[in-house]
């Protein structure tokens, strides 16, 4: 997508939307990434593409309507919208004015999409290709169509071993997407992001925006090494490799799912789980 390309022409640009000035800019750019991921989230054809008075509608809606122009300085939203040179494009020549999310902030908002739609790696094969900590190798059953421990059964003649990643990888990937994600932060942001990568940190400690961007990615690696996997070794790939939770099903239906895979995660993973505050509220009554 040119994603290198774009993040290095707008680097003087981005310099432009963390001034030393009392504004907060970066607070803004966030709440115009919210914005736009609303309109991805719906699906629009060219969802990164707006009216200013729709992009405005969509901050009062992300702020509980209290989002104002001159919070920032100004007086009308054509000229707040200027001020993130480098995240927007503005088409003052339209009527209304349009607003266009640049690269690489389109990419960013779009992975945020992607991983809200409801696909899910078969559980017990996310288990096998990311728990490298586990005693034993993780191996694919054909006959039993299932993911069997090694070190667990004893009697598994068939057994094929899984990509189960390393930390060498892992860290590799962690790299990758800290180095992606740099010219869109603010200094606090990529400190966060840095230690994080470097030290290996649990996804809880990226900034909160990013954490559904890692997910997407660490979901699409996963996936096409299992494509690769069953593809390579000539194994037929089992109909539920990608399980899917579409709108209208019930809640009932998307609880079982979850609790299948909250039952396959270990401890770390279990403290990595994020509760929204108003469930929590409901669970202290």
């Amino acid at each position: 997508m040119g994603e290198e390309a774009n993040r290095s022409s707008h680097t003087d640009q981005d310099a432009a939307v963390e001034p030393a000035e009392a504004v907060d800019l970066v607070s803004l750019r966030n709440l115009v990434l919210q914005a736009f991921a609303a309109a991805a989230g719906q699906r629009k054809p060219e969802w990164y593409k707006m009216h200013g008075t729709v992009l405005k509608n969509r901050l009062l809606d992300v702020t509980n309507r209290t989002f104002d122009e001159s919070d920032y300085g100004e007086d009308r939203f054509l000229d707040v919208a200027k001020l993130l040179r480098g995240v927007l494009d503005v088409d003052v020549n339209a009527q209304p004015f349009v607003v266009e999310l640049l690269e690489p902030y389109r990419t960013e908002v779009l992975d945020s999409a992607v991983s809200a739609t409801g696909q899910w790696v078969r559980p017990d094969l996310w288990k096998a290709v990311l728990d490298y900590s586990t005693l034993g190798q993780w191996l694919w059953s054909p006959s039993r169509a299932a993911v069997v421990n090694a070190a667990e059964s004893m009697h598994v003649d068939d057994g094929v071993p899984l990509p189960t990643l390393n930390a060498d990888l892992l860290r590799q990937w962690r790299t990758e997407f800290a180095d992606s994600r740099q010219q869109n932060l603010g200094e606090s942001e990529r400190l966060q992001v840095e230690q994080w990568s470097s030290l290996g940190l649990r996804t809880t400690a990226l900034p909160k925006r990013l954490v559904s961007g890692w997910n997407e990615l660490v979901r699409r690696r996963v996936l096409e090494r299992l494509e690769n996997f069953f593809e390579q070794h000539e194994l037929e790939q089992p109909p539920d490799l990608v399980n899917s939770v579409p709108e209208g099903h019930s809640a009932s239906q998307i609880r079982r799912f979850v609790l299948q895979c909250i039952n396959l995660m270990n401890e770390a993973e279990l403290r990595e789980i994020a509760i929204p505050a108003h469930v929590a509220m409901r669970v202290r009554r």
